[in-house]
């Protein structure tokens, strides 16, 4: 996805910053393997909105390891966006984030299941992809291409220009 992150942070005119993530593939535990190095290269943070873009969030732990990084380099505001969010270890630590203010918010689709714990939780928004998904399942049915029925890059530059979709 860094390709498609680097796309939209040009077209937003918006800097960007990426943590890199070894892993040991000898040191394994907890369903893990563990983390050896977690480095932040990019501009300064301080003071700035932060939105850290993820594709999973399973036990969150990476996420929350992130946010707490950007916390303590200074971020003012910690929003987090996932396509799918499954918690399997809970929302516990999600809840304790928030209520220390670590992170504003969790942007997940509802392209998979959603639980009530999470769906209630405060700091939960959901981002409706139902549409996208239809468009997609009619694109594969018709033989059409998706990109000339989804155009993010044209739904961006009609926000920034007035503000609206």
């Amino acid at each position: 996805g860094m390709e498609r992150n680097y796309t939209y942070s040009d077209e937003l005119g918006i800097d960007l910053g990426v943590f890199y993530k070894r892993r040991s593939h000898t040191d394994f535990s907890d369903g893990n393997y563990a983390i050896q190095i977690h480095k932040y290269f990019g501009p300064d943070v301080k003071g700035k909105d932060v939105l850290i873009v993820d594709d999973i969030i399973a036990s969150g732990e990476t996420v929350l390891d992130v946010a707490t990084q950007l916390s303590s380099m200074g971020a003012k505001r910690i929003f987090v966006v996932s396509t799918f969010g499954f918690f399997t270890k809970g929302t516990e630590k999600f809840d304790e984030a928030y209520r220390n203010k670590t992170i504003e918010a969790v942007f997940i689709t509802n392209a998979s299941y959603v639980s009530e714990e999470i769906t209630s939780a405060p700091w939960y928004q959901e981002i409706d992809v139902i549409k996208y998904i239809s468009y997609y399942i009619y694109c594969v049915n018709s033989g059409s291409s998706i990109a000339k029925v989804i155009d993010p890059h044209k739904k961006i530059q009609n926000y920034l220009k007035n503000g609206k979709e």
